[in-house]
């Protein structure tokens, strides 16, 4: 048995891979239907498995797929484990396995969501604001967003005088952590909260048996 049987080619095989191996391992499946469409209008969804106790007082929950185009790996990793069969679980035990988190990202092959939303920076506390960007990630903007695509050679010659003035671990933060303030940008965490963590906080209790 080989891991490369498990991947899927493209979101829609993989969507429905899942459901048939969650419905051949007797679990329950509730989808989280979406807005956002794939390349060929196909609509997208969350599928949410459930295998064990109805009112747990402990969950194990595996996701794949946050960051779009790399749930080809997290879906591999899902259906591999269902064929190998969900172990027997203990009373007030149950196992969630939440397949394609972004399937807009894994459907055009992007990290990203329908409204350049990487959703990994999207999910705040109630308290937070969609607010602000790295002072660095500022001045790096023109760079980083070009309103062309540049040259390969200017490219490199301007990223290699950049980590000359700023240092590769001031450049590589200022990037990594993300921001708020530039919709085109990388690393968008958004203006508001989208709809796959909405849909979350809104329908987790249905998708949880009661």
């Amino acid at each position: 048995m080989t891991t490369e049987r498990y991947f899927s080619t493209d979101y829609v095989t993989a969507q429905q891979r899942f459901q048939e191996s969650v419905a051949a391992s007797g679990g329950r499946l509730d989808s989280l239907k979406l807005d956002a469409t794939g390349p060929q209008g196909e609509h997208l969804s969350i599928d949410v498995a459930w295998f064990g106790s109805p009112k747990p007082r402990h969950v194990f929950v595996h996701s794949s797929g946050l960051h779009g185009v790399e749930a080809f790996a997290g879906s591999a990793i899902q259906l591999q484990w269902l064929k190998q069969g969900i172990p027997p679980l203990p009373e007030g035990a149950a196992i969630v396995l939440v397949h394609v988190v972004t399937p807009y990202g894994m459907a055009w092959l992007r990290r990203f969501n329908e409204n350049n939303v990487g959703l990994n920076r999207n999910f705040l506390a109630l308290d937070e604001e969609f607010a602000g960007a790295p002072e660095a990630y500022r001045k790096l903007d023109g760079f980083l967003n070009p309103k062309t695509p540049p040259s390969p050679d200017r490219f490199y010659l301007r990223a290699a005088c950049l980590v000359a003035r700023h240092g590769m671990r001031t450049l590589r933060q200022a990037v990594a952590g993300g921001q708020y303030d530039y919709p085109k940008g990388v690393f968008f965490g958004g203006a508001c909260l989208e709809q796959v963590p909405q849909s979350f906080r809104r329908t987790w209790r249905i998708a949880s048996p009661t």
